[in-house]
């Protein structure tokens, strides 16, 4: 079967080479093998609601590092906030059961008041970019119980950050 689909799309995408071709296949594969496994132990449910707060952390980090390089601050002082600004140091958030258009984010307890002002202050900034249309599709949040995730390891430079 392999063969049958590497020379299909060998005939509709000619520059491709083949490692790539054959590569995507396995990927593929692999994928539709890993959903079957997910569905017949009932892991699917749980996989999914992961993804989605990956989801929505992955896009606070890219609209908070977006902010943050638009803003006009000292080039070592946009580092040093650069680097803290990972996956582990934002807050999570869950749809709230009754209404699925309010989020409740749950505040990290380990960080530091300058790094919450920060994420506040940036948060802020990105909100102002938003059109008329941006500002209706974004979902209400309220804040919650704080997030009992563990503190990670503190980075050699990033101790300002934790509290």
């Amino acid at each position: 079967m392999t063969e049958a689909i590497l020379i299909y799309v060998k005939g509709q995408h000619q520059t491709v080479e083949e490692g790539v071709i054959r590569c995507r296949i396995e990927t593929y594969f692999n994928s539709v093998k890993q959903k079957e496994i997910m569905e017949l132990t009932g892991k699917k449910e749980e996989h999914n609601r992961k993804m989605v707060l990956y989801g929505r952390k992955h896009r606070k980090l890219i609209n908070r590092r977006r902010t943050l390089k638009e803003r006009k601050i000292d080039p070592k002082e946009e580092e040093r906030f650069m680097k803290a600004l990972e996956i582990e140091t934002m807050s999570s958030e869950d749809s709230d059961s009754e209404d699925d258009s309010i989020f409740v984010t749950r505040p990290l307890s380990w960080v530091s008041t300058e790094f919450k002002q920060l994420i506040q202050r940036l948060d802020r900034k990105y909100d102002r970019t938003l059109n008329a249309q941006g500002k209706r599709l974004k979902s209400k949040r309220t804040v919650g119980e704080p997030s009992d995730r563990p503190c990670p390891k503190k980075p050699k430079g990033l101790e300002w950050m934790f509290g």
